[in-house]
């Protein structure tokens, strides 16, 4: 390889458990038990029961087995989502109204959906270093967030690029080598620049008796310096689980136990994620600052004023005062505090191969969504289930491409087929199998606004060769889950995730 040549990625693929002859586990084993259903009420009730059993039986199977392999998605299951947000709408459950004079009795401005049932605790690092463990009672997960600082790619050669992209792939597998983290969240945010920092670093070394006409240039500079720039804010959260990890043990670990176990391992997953190019200033964030975030995330209009009262001294909010006052979850927006908030996931990886900044034109801020935010969701396999995972991707690319027709396997069956088997020698060389998904969040000041910010949000995944959709119906939890909170998604689902896949 030349100095100027970018390494190339590719084998991104949808999780799934081998199937025969093209179809799930569970479509082969409903059409088996259709089968013999038909050919019981044949011989023993009657032939056209029978018939007609399997006629019906196969009309309404018809749509579930032909979309998800033509289209990879299940029509029923889209059905099903719609009909549970009308039902929630008539219930009234997607409105939102707290605080003292809202509809809710414990009158505080609480977070909504997922966070509810979190709290907020203090701890401290092997080296005396506070740091919050945001506590997910409903499901006994604690996160941390690490505030990261990452040097970006102006002036760095490729070859510096594509390695620290192998630190950070290297850095995901010692994530899946800790006994008790399900998932880690990059969030990439890019806001209007308030322009304080600016002032305060600016006005910090004048000098009081300074003439007035240099003071004056000096604050128009200032103010004029930050005119339409942007802010980037970037955070990793690692979330555990208190009920995995320790051998033998009954039930989930209590608080205390958890916060001495992250907190004597935290300063070495910080060591090892400075080599992957997020910063070297890296620091565990704070209680207070994950509360004023959290509050400025759902009612941006005072990110002014947090950040002022952040630098005289603290803004002394509550992990209670963090939510919305009203919020109104649509179909296709998120209502919360005077703003509105449309979110997207990403729905297929690229395909074929990409490069280590394919995502930059998306990370990066964009003129025409001041407020975005880019949640990379990873969830490191364990080593056995990634062994599993990559034997259950060759037998079922095998199983596909041996369904051939006269002329043999077509060339995507057999590229899939051998990148399976690419993908199961690197894991047998000790490089895990990684789940990672993607969620999207534009925040506009009105409902008017938001058929723009969803055009640019299109255009910037096609340029990076993503597949976004919209996330109907669902925008409230989307925008939750893109938060660095450590909300793990795919835990929160009742159907467990390796029968979801069968499907």
């Amino acid at each position: 390889m030349s100095e100027t040549e970018a390494v190339k990625y590719s084998n991104l693929a949808r999780p799934k458990a081998p199937g025969i002859g093209g179809l799930s586990p569970l479509q082969f084993l409903t059409l088996i038990g259709v089968v013999l259903v038909g050919m019981f009420l044949m011989f023993v009730v009657h032939f056209w029961a029978g018939m007609g059993w399997l006629a019906l039986s196969l009309l309404l199977i018809a749509p579930w087995v032909l979309g998800t392999m033509a289209l990879d998605k299940n029509p029923y299951g889209a059905l099903i989502r719609r009909r549970r947000w009308s039902v929630s709408e008539r219930a009234g459950r997607t409105a939102l109204a707290q605080g003292p004079t809202g509809v809710l009795e414990h009158g505080s401005f609480a977070l909504p959906g997922l966070m509810a049932d979190s709290e907020l605790l203090e701890a401290e690092d092997g080296y005396g270093v506070p740091f919050a463990l945001i506590h997910h009672r409903g499901v006994d997960h604690y996160s941390v967030v690490i505030e990261t600082a990452p040097e970006g790619t102006v002036g760095i050669d490729q070859e510096s690029i594509d390695r620290k992209a192998a630190h950070w792939g290297t850095y995901l597998g010692v994530l899946s080598r800790e006994r008790d983290l399900i998932g880690a969240q990059v969030v990439v945010e890019t806001v209007p620049d308030t322009g304080l920092r600016l002032e305060r670093a600016a006005m910090a070394d004048v000098d009081p008796g300074a003439p007035e006409f240099a003071l004056s240039v000096l604050r128009d500079v200032v103010g004029s310096g930050t005119a339409g720039a942007a802010q980037i804010n970037t955070t990793v959260t690692l979330t555990f689980d208190a009920r995995k990890g320790v051998e033998g043990a009954k039930g989930a670990r209590d608080a205390d136990t958890m916060a001495d176990d992250i907190g004597t391992r935290l300063p070495g997953l910080i060591a090892q994620l400075r080599m992957t190019g997020a910063g070297l200033r890296l620091r565990a964030r704070t209680a207070a600052d994950i509360i004023d975030d959290t509050r400025v995330a759902f009612d941006p209009s005072v990110a002014a004023a947090v950040e002022q009262a952040r630098n005289a001294g603290g803004t002394g909010l509550a992990w209670n005062d963090c939510g919305p006052v009203a919020a109104h979850a649509g179909k296709d927006y998120y209502a919360h505090d005077g703003s509105v908030s449309m979110s997207m996931m990403m729905a297929e990886p690229p395909r074929g191969v990409f490069y280590t900044l394919q995502l930059r034109n998306l990370l990066e801020p964009n003129a025409r969504v001041a407020r975005k935010r880019v949640a990379l969701l990873y969830r490191p396999l364990d080593p056995t289930t990634s062994a599993n995972l990559a034997e259950w991707r060759v037998t079922s690319a095998s199983s596909d491409a041996s369904t051939t027709r006269r002329r043999g396997p077509s060339e995507r069956k057999k590229q899939r087929l051998a990148a399976a088997q690419r993908n199961a020698a690197a894991e047998a060389e000790g490089n895990p199998f990684v789940r990672v998904g993607m969620i999207v969040t534009a925040t506009v000041e009105d409902v008017s606004d938001l058929p723009a910010a969803k055009q640019t949000l299109l255009n910037l995944a096609g340029q990076a060769q993503l597949k976004m959709r919209p996330c109907w119906g669902m925008h409230d939890v989307a925008f939750v889950a893109a938060l660095p909170l450590g909300i793990v998604l795919p835990e929160r689902v009742a159907l467990p995730g390796v029968l979801r896949e069968t499907m």
